[in-house]
């Protein structure tokens, strides 16, 4: 199995944990889990465009393949929308916290599947 899969799903993985250990400790939120959780996500980020990029380059993705990876992008940029808004500590409306809760899911998901369709499994 590749390695950026395995890597791929950790960061995924510490990504939906730390933003799990955060939520669980209350407002005002903790500035170190806060700060932890944003770069444990915008690593997530740069590693997955990094790795989408140099697959493209080497072996040209399939439209599918570029959807999926398009709709990865997207996710994570809703859940750093949603995550700014909840991290300013103003009165947001229920469905942004909502949506940051539940969209890591399906991001975890989308990105999963892309990572999945674009890296080329050796057994």
């Amino acid at each position: 199995m590749d390695k950026k899969f395995v890597i791929t799903g950790i960061l995924l993985v510490g990504m939906i944990l730390s933003g799990l250990w955060l939520s669980r400790t209350g407002k005002p939120l903790n500035t170190v889990l806060l700060t932890i959780h944003k770069l444990v996500s915008l690593a997530t980020l740069i590693f997955l465009i990094v790795t989408i990029l140099q697959i493209h380059r080497v072996t040209p993705l399939s439209p599918f393949e570029l959807g999926i990876s398009l709709l990865a992008g997207l996710l994570f940029l809703a859940l750093i929308a949603t995550g700014g808004l909840l991290s300013t500590g103003n009165p947001i409306p229920p469905l942004v916290h909502q949506i940051h809760r539940y969209l890591p899911y399906v991001l975890l998901l989308s990105a999963a599947l892309d990572i999945y369709l674009v890296l080329p499994l050796k057994p």
